[in-house]
């Protein structure tokens, strides 16, 4: 059977876009960048996910012959592979795995609904306080006390998320560290107090991924329900 558990180094690619599409990638452990590549070959970063995620499930499911984006790991990442007739057989022996991938795409399709909403109906400051807590999650740093974010968490990166220009980005992150929701140095971005600026996020205009469950909940994923295999 053909799953593989990989560890990748920061800033790897993982999965590019155009290339055939061969199987499905399930973050165990890490933060990725999920990027598409414009018209002038430039990779743009479209959003950030994190642990248990199914990268490219969409292709799968679809039957696309090459993977409709790319994947970059952000910080060092496990990544479990599993080929698509692997895939096939273990959706036709176990209803439940079938059963979770479908809510998973099902999450998945309204994470990016809310998203498109957002991004013509808030103002960048909103959008750029949702792209925090949206790394605070994908990192694991959700339930800290305080988070750092070293390199490569560049202006433009951030302008790619948000989907802003990079002078409005400064803007903003300059607005948030005047209220000291963040401090940067050249060298990474902090945030000294988690719970303040997770409380400070849910009183924004709108939250990045609010139909995602609690990462305290006790739910199993999609790696998880493989592993009992």
């Amino acid at each position: 059977m053909d799953i593989r558990v990989s560890a990748y180094s920061t800033a790897t690619w993982v999965i590019r876009q155009h290339e055939p599409q061969v199987g499905i990638h399930i973050i165990r452990d890490g933060c990725v960048a999920i990027s598409a590549e414009r018209a002038d070959h430039r990779e743009t970063v479209l959003y950030l996910e994190g642990r248990g995620v199914i990268m490219n499930l969409e292709d799968w499911v679809l039957a696309r012959p090459t993977y409709s984006l790319s994947a970059r790991t952000l910080t060092e990442s496990t990544i479990i592979f599993i080929g698509k007739d692997d895939l096939r057989r273990l959706f036709t022996e176990d209803p439940a795995i079938s059963r979770l991938m479908t809510a998973h795409l099902a999450r998945r399709m309204e994470v990016i609904r809310r998203r498109h909403i957002a991004h013509l109906t808030t103002n960048v400051k909103s959008r750029l306080v949702s792209a925090f807590r949206e790394l605070l999650e994908a990192t694991g740093q959700h339930q800290s006390r305080e988070a750092h974010f070293e390199s490569p968490i560049t202006r433009q990166l951030l302008a790619d998320i948000v989907g802003a220009a990079p002078e409005s980005i400064s803007r903003a992150m300059t607005e948030i560290e005047t209220e000291t929701l963040i401090i940067r140095n050249p060298s990474r971005i902090s945030i000294p107090d988690v719970p303040r600026f997770i409380h400070y996020s849910n009183k924004a205009a709108y939250e990045t991924a609010p139909d995602r469950p609690s990462r305290n909940q006790d739910r199993t994923t999609p790696y998880e329900l493989l592993e009992q295999q």
